[in-house]
């Protein structure tokens, strides 16, 4: 009996942590109209998960995996589409199909806040749209034009701007889009292009940077702390960071690219051929939460001891 008790603990206590960090990645290729899937690994799993006419400028996950894509103008204007976890087309005009169409010929910008918001950036504008798809508000960012986005563990929302001839800048809005500062980044800490945004495991903010071909990592007042420059980096578009702290980044020149490089600047991977990736994204896995293991390691653990002891007396 004593046999059976203890190999069926260890039985349970062995199977070892799950992965988490085996996340998929996704690109959007402007150039071929496609979203391509690639592995952990950087290896190509389907190169077009997702085709379209329109031509995709922005992705991104929901938490249940589902695909959001934006697509260009098409009848006068741009719309997004919703596809399963698996690629199946859901949703093919989310904005028009409820009757809340937005003007833009674009929407290179999308995130979920907590509340299941969904903020969408386009021409000159940073919108709200509701879980029904209608928006709520559309935020006049100025003279310029608004480009990705990018939602703080706060519920802060960054996005980055692009201002014609002169820098660039990345503005801070509260989770209700009030505006909190416009210029949370710009060219006093040397930033002139910015393009895509992520936000680390330690609530640290990345932005790429074309014009300078760097990384930029900014504290939650706006100090820059560190600069990646590394010769892979050519025209950074499109950003994602991996459950391994990785950074995977999109190259617009040189044919298109994606560049895994890691927080000291080591160039870990290249995947070539790639035209025009101005958006990354990793589809969420699904696994149970660690500390439910943990708690249940524990109270087996727990059951196991008390078990022998009691069978020693």
């Amino acid at each position: 009996m004593k046999k059976r008790i203890l190999n069926s603990s260890i039985l349970f206590l062995s199977m070892g942590p799950i992965n988490i960090h085996a996340q998929n990645l996704f690109v959007n290729n402007w150039g071929s109209g496609t979203v391509a899937e690639y592995g952990s690994d950087g290896s190509l799993i389907n190169g077009s998960f997702v085709s379209t006419s329109a031509g995709p400028f922005g992705i991104m996950f929901d938490s249940s995996g589902n695909l959001y894509m934006s697509t260009a103008e098409i009848n006068g204007s741009a719309d997004i589409a919703k596809y399963s976890p698996s690629g199946v087309l859901l949703e093919p005009n989310i904005l028009f199909g409820n009757g809340g169409g937005l003007p833009g010929n674009q929407f290179p910008g999308m995130a979920f806040d907590s509340l299941g918001n969904l903020w969408v950036t386009g021409a000159s504008y940073l919108y709200e749209i509701n879980p029904a798809g209608m928006a709520v508000q559309g935020i006049y960012v100025g003279n310029s034009f608004v480009r990705h986005i990018a939602i703080a563990p706060n519920g802060n929302i960054f996005v980055s701007r692009e201002l014609g001839g002169s820098p660039g800048a990345v503005s801070e809005y509260s989770s209700t889009g009030s505006l909190i500062n416009a210029t949370f980044a710009d060219s006093s800490s040397g930033l002139l292009n910015p393009g895509a945004m992520a936000f680390e495991s330690s609530g640290n903010l990345w932005v790429t940077d074309q014009d300078r071909n760097m990384l930029d990592e900014y504290d939650s007042s706006g100090t820059q702390l560190k600069t990646i420059s590394v010769a892979a980096l050519n025209g950074p578009e499109g950003l994602a960071i991996d459950g391994n702290g990785n950074f995977w980044v999109g190259n617009l020149n040189s044919g298109g690219n994606i560049v895994e490089i890691n927080s000291d600047g080591n160039v870990l991977n290249i995947i070539n051929n790639v035209p025009e990736p101005n958006d990354l994204a990793f589809q969420p896995v699904a696994v149970p939460e660690p500390s439910v293991l943990g708690l249940l390691a524990f109270s087996s653990t727990i059951l196991l001891a008390r078990s022998c002891r009691k069978e020693m007396k």
